[in-house]
């Protein structure tokens, strides 16, 4: 089990970079410069692009079965969005990812699927085959911990996503058309246009074996299959 966690005790960070961390770009530059660490924890800029800032493959290289989970020190307000990424990725040939986003406005976590240099997927996490955006109505407060989980299910193109709160899983759902060549990406965080949300306590990185095959049982179950 390869995981990798940052506590952001030390000097500040603009953006976030230190050894372990990079910015997650676009070619058609619809994404800002990053999230900041501030005063021991991470910020973000006020700005109507979204943010993506994830460790580096030098911190760890993480499999695509993988989690990640951070912790709210100022849970964001109004229709700011602020969150976790899984398996986010750039390439020259396309970028993606998954993120459990909070908004405090709209009183939910959403999942939002990436694709295409970071454009969203037309509220779509399977495009094509008519399953609508992740939505899950839930209240975090300062302290509360966000957790998404990834997982491979061994199926072409199958992957399954699962929200957490605190430990508890609050949501789930099975994406249908993640090609399973698709090599996986890194754990991270996002907001867009969060400036007023602080997270801290940073954890990521691969889901143990005996998780992962007691959460593609529950999936399976639930799913059907």
């Amino acid at each position: 089990m390869t995981t990798f966690s940052d506590s952001f005790t030390r000097a500040n960070e603009t953006p976030l970079t230190s050894p372990n961390w990079q910015t997650l770009t676009s070619s058609g530059g619809f994404v800002g410069a990053g999230l900041n660490l501030a005063s021991n924890a991470v910020t973000a800029p006020a700005t109507g692009n979204p943010n993506f800032s994830a460790i580096t493959t030098t911190a760890m290289t993480a499999s695509k079965t993988q989690f990640e989970q951070a912790t709210f020190t100022t849970s964001p307000t109004g229709f700011a969005t602020m969150g976790v990424i899984v398996n986010g990725r750039i390439t020259a040939s396309g970028s993606n990812g998954f993120t459990l986003a909070y908004s405090q406005a709209g009183g939910e976590v959403i999942i939002i699927r990436w694709t295409s240099n970071f454009e969203f997927a037309n509220s779509d996490l399977d495009a094509g085959a008519g399953t609508t955006t992740f939505s899950q109505a839930a209240t975090f407060a300062n302290g509360d911990i966000i957790r998404l989980e990834c997982e491979d299910k061994g199926v072409t193109d199958y992957v399954s996503l699962r929200a957490y709160k605190n430990g508890v899983i609050i949501g789930s759902e099975v994406i249908a058309s993640y090609p399973t060549a698709t090599a996986a990406g890194q754990p991270g965080l996002f907001s867009d246009a969060a400036a007023n949300g602080v997270m801290d306590s940073f954890n990521g990185g691969d889901i143990s074996a005996a998780a992962s095959a007691k959460l593609l049982s529950m999936l399976n179950n639930q799913a059907g299959f």
